[in-house]
């Protein structure tokens, strides 16, 4: 498991690299932990909130089911292994722009608002994920809008 964390935080996202692909893979990976940290927040993970991440991977990133499902477990190993979750939000923060940091407020919003409940947890959680992203409060709300309108 050590060597799992070790992997997804070593000098790559620090932009260390000419590997891009190598480098975007490690952020989806930190975006995707971050969803299914959300997603487990509230103490219930559910098919309606899986379903919510998949389509959003797909909608921000282009992937297929295949490659989503992978990614899912990948996230996963990196979540149980992770003490909190400053890493993921600064391989983000140190790699993506603003557009790209507020698509991944709105994947959290689609996490969130997928069982039609904004529980304290997730509302907390949202909260931390919008200050450790760099982000302003009216930046999460417009994701928020954006994400309540689809």
């Amino acid at each position: 498991m050590i060597g799992i964390l070790k992997q997804f935080f070593d000098p790559v996202e620090d932009g260390k690299t000419d590997d891009a692909s190598v480098n975007e893979s490690k952020v989806v990976v930190a975006a995707c932990a971050l969803m299914l940290e959300m997603a487990h927040s509230d103490g219930q993970f559910d098919e309606a909130e899986r379903e919510s991440m998949l389509q959003a991977l797909s909608e921000v990133h282009g992937l297929s089911g295949e490659h989503r499902q992978s990614l899912l477990e990948e996230a996963a190993k990196a979540r149980d292994v992770s003490i909190d979750m400053w890493n993921f939000a600064r391989a983000i923060n140190r790699n993506y722009t603003q557009d790209e940091k507020m698509k991944v407020i709105w994947m959290l919003w689609k996490v969130v608002l997928a069982d039609g409940i904004i529980d304290k947890h997730e509302h907390y959680l949202m909260g931390k994920f919008t200050t450790l992203l760099e982000l302003s409060p009216e930046d999460c709300l417009a994701a928020r809008q954006v994400a309540e309108s689809q």
